[in-house]
């Protein structure tokens, strides 16, 4: 039974503790999507492409157009920084947590086996005997 209990607990739980971490981190991933915020980092916001309308030389709707694809874009960068920030930063505390929970998932066992060992002592310090 004992060879069972040290079997699952440092077999078996700590790859179900990697299995959910693991989960939660490619959640986090594609929660935020990421690769995709990477991978369209300049593009403009929502796609919002300006075209001129006229055929003739107009220096103020070159303007108007360069400068709205420009300021579309510069959103696009910045909405997408954002994004990418956060779900950088809720992955890394992901990342910490599944560090923590492996830190207390071993050091569990031992303050167990010292609780036990501390009850026993103070059992046999108790007066009357």
């Amino acid at each position: 039974m004992i060879d069972l209990f040290f079997s699952w607990y440092f077999v078996e739980l700590p790859k179900q503790i990697k299995h959910v971490w693991v989960n939660y981190l490619w959640f986090f991933e594609k929660y935020f999507a990421i690769r995709e915020l990477i991978h369209d980092f300049f593009s403009p916001w929502k796609g919002l492409n300006f075209e001129r309308e006229s055929v003739g030389f107009d220096f103020g709707e070159m303007f108007y157009v360069a400068f709205s694809n420009a300021f579309s874009r510069f959103m696009g960068m910045l909405i997408r920084t954002f994004a990418l920030a956060i779900g950088m930063i809720l992955m890394v505390l992901v990342f910490l947590a599944g560090i923590a929970s492996f830190l207390i998932w071993a050091m569990f066992l031992f303050a167990l086996v010292f609780a036990f060992f501390k009850g026993f002592q103070l059992l046999l310090s108790l007066p009357g005997k």
